[in-house]
C-alpha cells in the first residue's frame, strides 16, 4: 500500500510554515483527586494497543468549575464475567440497559452528553501512580450546574489517539 504524496499540498504552505513561531505548550497537571461533574464527549470500542483487548473507551469532559474543560479518560475492559459486571454497572450508571451485549455500539452514540457525577482518584506515588475515574451517577440537567453543565453542541466525533489507559481495574 503506498502511501499518498502530500508534497504540493505542504509546498503551498512552505513560506507560512518558515515565519510562524512554534505553538506555545502549556504544562497541565493531572486533573486532582475529587469529585467532578463531566459530560460524555466520546464512547467507542477500541482495542488495547498491546494487549489487543476489547475496551470501551470514555472521554469525559468536566463541565463546571475551575477545571471546567479539561478531560477524564476512562476505560473498561469488555473481556471476563468481572469486567462485564463493571461495564454493565457503568452503562447503567450513564442511563444505558443493554439486553444483549452485542448492542452495545448501537447504543455508544446516545452517552453523548450525558452529564455524571464522577470520582477521579489517585493511586501510588511519581512514576507508579496511576488514575482511576469512578462514574458515580447521572446527573439530571435540573440539578446540575446549570449552563455551564450543558456540553457543546457537537462533541469530538473523529477517532483520536490513545487513551491514558484508566480503568478500575
Amino acid at each position: 500500500m503506498s502511501t499518498p504524496d502530500y508534497t504540493a499540498d505542504l509546498a503551498q504552505l512552505d513560506d507560512v510554515y518558515t515565519e510562524v513561531e512554534p505553538a506555545e505548550r502549556k504544562e497541565l497537571d493531572d486533573v486532582p483527586p475529587g469529585h467532578y461533574q463531566a459530560y460524555v464527549d466520546r464512547a467507542y470500542l477500541d482495542r488495547a494497543k498491546t494487549s489487543r483487548r476489547l475496551l470501551l473507551k470514555w472521554e469525559l469532559v468536566i463541565a463546571a468549575g475551575e477545571l471546567k474543560g479539561r478531560r477524564l479518560f476512562r476505560n473498561n475492559m469488555v473481556e471476563t464475567p468481572d469486567n462485564l459486571r463493571w461495564l454493565k454497572a457503568d452503562l447503567q450508571t450513564a442511563g444505558v440497559t443493554l439486553r444483549k451485549l452485542s448492542d452495545l455500539p448501537l447504543q455508544l452514540e446516545p452517552l453523548i452528553g450525558v452529564l455524571l457525577d464522577v470520582t477521579v482518584s489517585v493511586k501510588g506515588t511519581g512514576d507508579q501512580a496511576f488514575t482511576n475515574v469512578y462514574l458515580n451517577k447521572r446527573v439530571d440537567r435540573t440539578e446540575g450546574s446549570g449552563a455551564e453543565a450543558t456540553p457543546p453542541s457537537s462533541p469530538a466525533s473523529a477517532k483520536s489517539g490513545g487513551s491514558r489507559g484508566l480503568s478500575r481495574f
